[in-house]
């Protein structure tokens, strides 16, 4: 799963989900605003920007789109976010 990362290690983390058609880059305004106020994470969700469909049967689902996402904040290391989104 692509990534933007805007890597402010000790600052609160905003989880940032973009909608339907939508893009990590997205939210780069947004993580310009925030400075270094809060560490900006976001994903391409799944068959979106960077990001290719998993290849198992049940990847146009919103379990499948979840686990993704909790893998991808585990291989982070982040075990506390907050979320934001818009869209789906």
């Amino acid at each position: 799963m692509a990534v933007f990362d805007s890597a402010r290690p000790t600052a609160p983390v905003v989880f940032a989900l973009h909608g339907f058609l939508g893009s990590r880059w997205d939210w780069r305004t947004l993580a310009e605003s925030l400075g270094d106020h809060a560490r900006l994470v976001a994903p391409d969700l799944p068959g979106h920007g960077a990001s290719r469909l998993r290849a198992d049967g049940d990847a146009h689902t919103l379990e499948a789109t979840l686990d993704t996402l909790v893998r991808t904040l585990d291989r982070l290391e982040l075990d506390r976010v907050d979320a934001l989104g818009y869209s789906m």
